[in-house]
């Protein structure tokens, strides 16, 4: 107990008596707490809520038809605003018969200097990818993945329309060549 009583006053001491000094280094706690990186508030900034989109996308079987798609997508900031999660169903269709849901997360990258996306479905994909942030209108996430058991490369640019409204373009690459596979139209 003596010891617990030395260990507190000895830290109120080494906490206190610079701030009663006017020592401006001795910084209260919360002046001391670390900030999100400015590209991860820029890239989110008003992204968060809840989305209804429709879209077209690819068959998967080949044949270069485009079906319909809607979906939604709420996202959240997490960790105190150092990261974003997204929760995203796609309603049944004729490419999905049981639908599909999935699960996004964002953060920032101190050391790369770049935002960075972890995200996971219903169907097995998974993946994780990086983007250098808002520029425009416009973040360009570069992502490595697998889906149904095959690696891929992929790219998800989303561009801010309005406010209320973005719009996803989806692509693959295939043989070092970029195709696109769907695009979104969101609204909040």
């Amino acid at each position: 107990m003596r010891r617990l009583i030395e260990f507190a006053v000895v830290l109120s001491t080494v906490a206190l008596v610079p701030r009663a000094l006017g020592d401006d280094s001795a910084k209260a706690p919360a002046e001391m707490q670390p900030k999100p990186a400015p590209a991860l508030v820029d890239a989110f900034q008003g992204m968060t809520g809840n989305w209804a989109c429709k879209g077209k996308f690819q068959a998967m079987d080949g044949s270069g038809k485009l079906l319909d798609s809607k979906s939604s997508m709420v996202l959240k900031s997490a960790l105190d605003g150092f990261a974003y999660s997204g929760d995203y169903r796609v309603e049944k269709n004729a490419m999905l018969p049981g639908g599909m849901k999935g699960q996004m997360y964002w953060t920032y990258d101190s050391a790369n200097k770049k935002l960075v996306e972890f995200y996971a479905d219903s169907f097995g994909s998974l993946g994780h990818g990086t983007s250098e942030g808002l520029k425009g209108d416009t973040v360009v996430w570069e992502e490595e993945g697998v889906m149904m058991g095959k690696a891929n490369k992929s790219r998800t640019t989303l561009k801010r329309v309005s406010a209320t409204q973005i719009t996803l373009t989806f692509e693959m690459q295939t043989d070092g060549k970029w195709a696109t596979m769907g695009t979104d139209t969101c609204n909040k």
